[in-house]
């Protein structure tokens, strides 16, 4: 039989659970969206703004559990806790992989947008030529003139 503090345990790792699931959804759902170019920005941003939302409602679940709940309690050892911490810790990891797919997919889309609005101003192709401060590369760009009225 089951004790009271195991089935508090078990509700608090449960509804982190949920949050992570619905999140991971929500982020496969964004990602069909920024691969599909018919997708609108109003589309896009109505999906970031749910993320958003489903983010907080998670941090909130997540800091509830670890209000009462360490990661080094000798009962996410003992079933059926273990089988949901391990649930939660591959959610979480997938919930993180589809989240950097989907900020490479934003970045490279960016990237084309910035390229193509250059060549429409009469800005050549950027030469990255060396490493600023940061560490990021600078860049270097040449105007040149597409043509004259």
């Amino acid at each position: 039989m089951k004790s009271n503090n195991q089935s508090f345990k078990e509700n608090l790792i449960n509804e982190e659970l949920r949050g992570a699931s619905e999140l991971l959804s929500l982020l496969k759902k964004e990602h069909l969206a920024l691969s599909n170019p018919k997708t609108s920005a109003a589309e896009i941003f109505s999906l970031a703004r749910q993320k958003e939302h489903k983010i907080s409602t998670l941090e909130q679940a997540s800091q509830n559990r670890m209000a009462q709940l360490s990661s080094s309690d000798p009962e996410l050892l003992t079933p059926p806790l273990k089988s949901q911490w391990q649930q939660l810790q591959v959610l979480a990891h997938d919930c993180q992989q589809q989240n950097q797919i989907n900020g490479i997919i934003i970045h490279s889309t960016k990237n084309f947008i910035e390229q193509a609005s250059a060549i429409l101003i009469g800005k050549g192709p950027t030469i990255e030529l060396q490493y600023g401060r940061s560490g990021k590369t600078v860049k270097q760009s040449q105007t040149r003139t597409i043509a004259k009225a």
